[in-house]
């Protein structure tokens, strides 16, 4: 009972500050001539100080995972100090974040249980590579989440679904609701305002989504034992494959891997439906890339538990999606 009335009353203080955060010129996202700027307005960048604050009090309240705190925190403020108009070039803020992440996980010992692959197995355990193979895993969950972000409500849709298929698949692990209801909660109050074009979640936002996910998975991963490894590929599919082919295009074109450009899949389908008369190209992108996410993901968890196939459809899903943005590239140049 006083769960539902903690929640309930974050619920109602979160409205009212993200209702303030829009009415305040403060965090102004005024770079709308950047590369990958879709947008012409002067918009608060300060949707992901909700989460923050939410997650914060959920910790406190529930008088558990207190060693997250430190970590949050700095990955939180990174993105949120560049929200404020604290420039940070993207190869430094990738350095503290490796570096961020990497202490924290060695000081607390964070492993995986497995990688699903033998040979990465053998490699965590010979030359004790556990603690790099996870900072790596949340850098890419952190940046593929910064990745999807720039149409309303595309990040905020997408996490929303990954949150409530974790939650339905977690119902025995109810510590991990310390971050799942707070997360729910800040992302619907959050997309209220989104969508009206009111507010953005920020690099801080995205980023502090990016290492909630990570530490989700990561303690199903070690908890839910017949739950096979490449299950949690497929439910990251969207972001890995993000982060797979802007890495790939820009070390093809040879700029560099890090800055930022328009080549993300929600700007080119962004691009197309901007172009139609009487649509919101912002909410059909979003709603079109998150159907088809939830249509690839959603046969997964009927096999779920089986090894082999979930690893044979996250190949699968891969190349799917890689094809698919491919395709979608050429066909928007026609």
């Amino acid at each position: 009972m006083l769960d539902i009335l903690f929640y309930t009353l974050i619920s109602i203080v979160s409205f009212f500050l993200a209702k303030y955060l829009c009415s305040i010129n403060i965090f102004l996202d005024l770079e709308i001539k950047k590369k990958q700027a879709i947008h012409n307005l002067n918009i608060p960048r300060s949707g992901g100080l909700i989460l923050f604050l939410n997650i914060m009090l959920s910790i406190i309240f529930n008088n558990f995972f207190y060693e997250f705190i430190a970590l949050i925190s700095v990955v939180f403020f990174i993105g949120f100090i560049d929200d404020y108009g604290i420039k940070i070039k993207p190869f430094k803020r990738f350095i503290i974040l490796f570096f961020s992440i990497y202490i924290f996980v060695s000081f607390f010992e964070i492993t995986l249980r497995t990688t699903g692959i033998s040979w990465i197995d053998a490699l965590m355990l010979k030359y004790n590579l556990g603690f790099l193979i996870i900072t790596i895993c949340f850098l890419i969950l952190i940046n593929g989440s910064n990745f999807i972000d720039g149409v309303n409500g595309n990040l905020t849709i997408h996490y929303f679904f990954l949150i409530v298929f974790i939650f339905f698949f977690n119902l025995e692990n109810n510590y991990l609701n310390i971050f799942i209801y707070p997360t729910l909660i800040s992302l619907a109050i959050f997309l209220i305002f989104n969508l009206k074009n009111k507010i953005f979640f920020g690099d801080g936002g995205a980023y502090l989504l990016g290492l909630i996910l990570g530490i989700l998975i990561i303690e199903m991963l070690n908890t839910n034992t017949q739950i096979s490894p490449f299950f949690y590929l497929i439910l990251t599919s969207y972001i890995g494959s993000e982060v797979l082919i802007s890495f790939v295009r820009r070390f093809v074109k040879g700029t560099s891997t890090v800055n930022a450009d328009f080549g993300h899949f929600h700007q080119l389908l962004f691009s197309f439906f901007k172009k139609k008369k009487g649509l919101n190209p912002h909410l059909f992108t979003a709603a079109t890339i998150n159907l088809i996410m939830i249509l690839c993901i959603y046969p997964s968890f009927y096999f779920k538990n089986d090894f082999e196939v979930t690893r044979i459809y996250a190949i699968f899903l891969y190349v799917l999606i890689t094809l698919f943005f491919v395709m979608t590239k050429i066909f928007l140049k026609k």
